[in-house]
This record gives structure tokens, C-alpha cells and sequence, in this order.
């Protein structure tokens, strides 16, 4: 919000998000503060090249699964390269730990894997007994609640892009980037599916489908020369 309202501010921390999407604009930050948590590594125990590498791992390992999971580069090259050298570092690192000398602190990172165990049994456990607790109590048929607001934004987008001609379309669809396209391309493929081809999963669904496109019928006949209107099948799968 602030960098829509002042170029200043954009000139100013241009260095923080100009790399990154724009709703992954927060990254730069992450990566100062990942690279300034390695950096004190060696000062958090010196005497203990184990304690170091089990560290370093398991920050490299935070940013990692971070990483993949956000895909915050601007483009795929850069995600798969960032990725790429974080897991040669970690894998490095995993090889010289064999070479280290051992802990003098052997009783703490035992408890610390012993705890580190049981977190990722109950993190395998939870997910498979709120998975049955849904299907027993059939907690999944509760309507789902859209917020208003998401609606209404939704809805001027499509009238913003209504209004565009084919080559402020593009140039449209350019700008974005590739992670951008692939959003709209998905949507279009929703939107297509239920609205066009009508073929819905659910009689709700069928039925919502079937008068969208009775008003978008009677819309086309009461406006001509409109070209963004889709043609509509005839048929509408009920």
C-alpha cells in the first residue's frame, strides 16, 4: 500500500522485494534474517562442531522447506536454483559431520532427538485422526463460508479486465510473470469448466451453473456486438 502511494519508498527498498513476486515481497527480510542467524553459528558454541552443524542444518532446513513451499523468486530458474544450492549446502555439511569431533554435550542431543522423534510422530499421527474424526462426524458437508469482501474483489476484477482491448490485455498478462499466468490459467479453467462445459461434481453446483448461463443466454440476446460474452453450449449437464 505504502509503495502505491510514494516512489520514494520504492526507490528506497528497492533492494528488499525487486527480485521477489509481488505478493512474496517480504523475502528479502527473510533472507537477512536467515543469513544473520548462520553467521552467529560460529560464535553460539565454538568449542562444539556438532552443536554447529546441527545448527546450521536445521536452519538451511527451515529456509528450505520455506522456500519450496512459497516459491518467492520471480521466476522458476531462480526457485530452482536457490533450491538446488541450498540442498548442496546441506548436503555438505551432513558429509563433514562425520569428520567432526565428537560433543561434549553426547546426553543434550540425544534428548533433543529423542523430542524431535516424538514431535514428528505426533505431527504423522494428528493429521490421519483429524482425517477420520472429519469422515466419521461428516464435518466436511457444513457449507463453506466465502468472505464478502473476497466476492466483491473478485467481481471488480473481472469487470476491470472486461474493459481491457486485446493488446492491454496482453501487455496485461505479460507483466504478471509466469507464477501470475499460471493463476489466471487456472482460474479460467474453473471458471470454464462450471460455467461453460456445466459439467459439475455437486446438483448445486449443477444448478448454479444452469442459471448463470440462462442469464448469460439472455444477456447476449439483449446485447449485441458485445465481444468479451463467451459462447455458451446449448446443453447444460444437470
Amino acid at each position: 500500500r505504502r509503495s502505491a502511494e510514494s516512489a520514494v519508498f520504492l526507490v528506497m527498498f528497492r533492494f528488499l522485494f525487486f527480485r521477489f513476486r509481488p505478493d512474496r515481497w517480504y523475502w528479502g527480510s527473510v533472507l537477512l534474517v536467515r543469513n544473520g542467524i548462520i553467521s552467529f553459528v560460529p560464535v553460539m558454541s565454538p568449542d562444539d562442531a556438532q552443536a554447529q552443524i546441527v545448527v546450521f542444518s536445521t536452519v538451511l532446513l527451515m529456509a528450505l522447506v520455506a522456500q519450496v513451499g512459497l516459491w518467492p523468486w520471480k521466476n522458476v530458474q531462480l526457485n530452482v536454483v536457490d533450491s538446488g544450492l541450498v540442498s548442496l549446502v546441506m548436503t555438505i555439511v551432513s558429509c563433514a559431520a562425520g569428520n567432526a569431533p565428537a560433543s561434549p554435550n553426547r546426553d543434550t542431543f540425544t534428548g533433543v532427538m529423542v523430542a524431535l522423534f516424538v514431535v514428528a510422530l505426533v505431527l504423522a499421527i494428528a493429521p490421519t485422526l483429524h482425517g477420520l474424526f472429519l469422515v466419521i462426524t461428516k464435518a466436511d458437508s457444513k457449507p463453506v463460508q466465502i468472505p464478502d469482501y473476497l466476492i466483491h474483489e473478485l467481481r471488480g476484477s473481472c469487470r476491470v479486465l472486461r474493459n481491457l482491448d486485446v493488446v492491454e490485455f496482453e501487455q496485461f498478462m505479460i507483466q504478471i510473470g509466469p507464477f501470475g499466468r499460471k493463476a489466471m490459467g487456472e482460474f479460467n479453467g474453473v471458471v470454464t469448466h462450471e460455467f461453460g462445459v456445466g459439467k459439475c461434481r455437486s446438483l448445486s453446483a449443477s444448478r448454479l451453473t444452469f442459471e448463470a448461463t440462462r442469464k448469460l443466454r439472455t444477456r447476449s440476446a439483449s446485447v449485441v456486438g458485445d465481444e468479451f460474452l463467451v459462447e455458451v453450449p446449448t446443453s447444460v449437464s444437470l
